[in-house]
């Protein structure tokens, strides 16, 4: 009689969740929404499909080599399923240092997911952060830890003992190429069973509800949903616990003294909402990057020198404002958050990343620095209604600005084109532009006020502030 798979035989959200920790290290908090999601699940089936599905690959592997290491991680290519890569070394540290073979997805999980969120287009780790947050590493990891035992199984059957191994030879795993490899089996063991120990979850301890202290004010985990401030120098941090007042959705702490952030911020699941405008942040607060529902983040007015590649964990950010900083440059990661409305950014601003056509709902764009012209991919920024360029330093007026389509708003602040081509006149929903101070002769100006008529603003003639050097 086969031997019944231990996730098939008493597979629940307890068990999961200790599978899950002892594989992978660092995840010690589990919520309720990852338990029922986990419970709604047929284990059973899941795990005779990925055992199934391991020994018709076994049946079909060829290789003129003796397989030293089989490595399970997910697939980079299939973000819904398990891929299998092998090599011909036994030794599990430096078996993969030249890469992979194969790398081809044997264990499909679209199926499970489906069941688990049957409403809901969450194919797989790229997604389930939309629905699980901060606890997504958690979820991958017994899905991972799923296929290793299953590939523990698969070992077993004929199809496998037909393949040409070394002796001994190593099982391991990784939640990506990139990851930390553990192993978890070796033939060569007296014992063969995955390298773990026994685990029983801690009860829990009873605690005393409790409050957070700032700067006086009280706040409660159970109750409070907001942290306003404003004008406040003394307030130069906040307690590294803050990330224990679960039920806040608004943090809002402008023209105080803070200089940075508790990494237990990202733990705010709820946040919809942060403003830190007018502080003293020299780097970006890399923990706000780990507020999945974050909407709106306000860090204007500081003197921020980058931004790092995690903004673009950021998926539900509808509004970005980064202005009056010391930025230079943004991430290509900016291209990711698809949900954006509105970004601002400055005041150094020497290019845009090439990703910025990927903002496909972006309604609102400010850029102030010295921009020597806008990417090819620009022109993909479809939705834009609002352009304001200050400072830049083009001579021609960058031709991608002609197939925004809803572009109802152009300003051209500060800087030295030469001239405005009448094709942007006949965008369909142009109502304003704006180009003050600029290098426009005063007959110039003229010809452009017959061909805008009141839609254009270039600055009043008699004015010598709203011209350039070397208008003429």
């Amino acid at each position: 009689m086969a031997k019944q798979h231990v996730l098939s035989k008493c597979f629940d959200a307890e068990l999961a969740y200790a599978l899950a920790k002892l594989s992978h290290a660092g995840l010690d908090v589990v919520t309720p929404k990852v338990l029922r999601a986990l419970q709604t699940l047929d284990w059973e089936a899941a795990a005779r499909q990925a055992v199934q599905e391991l020994e018709r690959y076994f049946k079909d592997f060829r290789w003129e080599k003796p397989v030293g290491t089989w490595d399970v991680c997910w697939s980079d290519g299939d973000d819904a399923g398990i891929e299998l890569d092998y090599s011909s070394s036994n030794d599990p540290e430096t078996a993969f240092e030249d890469g992979c073979f194969d790398n081809r997805c044997v264990i499909d999980f679209s199926t499970a997911f489906k069941k688990i969120w049957p409403a809901k287009n969450l194919s797989g780790p790229e997604h389930w952060a939309m629905e699980l947050g901060s606890e997504v590493e958690t979820f991958k990891s017994v899905f991972l830890t799923l296929a290793e035992d299953a590939l523990l199984r698969a070992i077993e059957t004929k199809a496998f003992k037909r393949i040409d191994v070394r002796s001994p030879f190593y099982l391991q795993s990784a939640l990506w190429h990139d990851g930390e490899r553990l192993a978890f089996f070796c033939s060569g063991k007296a014992i063969r069973r995955p390298l773990r120990k026994p685990f029983v979850p801690p009860k829990a301890k009873p605690t005393k509800p409790r409050t957070l202290q700032i700067l006086g004010r009280e706040y409660s985990p159970s109750s409070d949903k907001q942290i306003v401030f404003h004008y406040e120098r003394a307030l130069k941090s906040l307690p590294d616990d803050v990330g224990e007042l679960g039920n806040l959705e608004e943090i809002v702490i402008c023209d105080c003294g803070l200089k940075a952030l508790p990494a237990s911020i990202a733990r705010l699941g709820k946040v919809q909402n942060v403003d830190l405008t007018h502080n003293r942040f020299e780097q970006f607060p890399e923990s706000l990057c780990g507020l999945q529902g974050l909407r709106t983040l306000s860090l204007g007015r500081n003197g921020l020198k980058s931004v790092p590649d995690a903004i673009g964990r950021l998926k539900k950010l509808q509004v970005l404002d980064l202005d009056q900083n010391q930025l230079e440059i943004l991430p290509e990661a900016i291209g990711g958050l698809g949900m954006l409305k509105a970004l601002s950014c400055g005041d150094r601003m020497k290019s845009l990343p090439a990703s910025i056509g990927g903002l496909r709902r972006l309604e609102e764009l400010l850029v102030r620095g010295p921009l020597a012209g806008l990417p090819p991919g620009f022109s993909g920024l479809e939705r834009l209604k609002r352009l304001k360029l200050y400072g830049a330093l083009m001579a021609e007026f960058p031709r991608e600005i002609l197939r925004l389509k809803n572009l109802e708003e152009l300003e051209l602040g500060d800087t030295p084109v030469a001239e405005l081509p009448p094709a942007l006149a006949k965008l369909p929903r142009l109502k304003r532009v704006r180009a003050s101070p600029n290098r426009f002769s005063v007959g110039y100006r003229a010809k452009l006020r017959r061909l805008f008529g009141d839609r254009l603003f270039v600055g009043y003639d008699t004015d010598p502030s709203s011209f350039l050097p070397g208008a003429t």
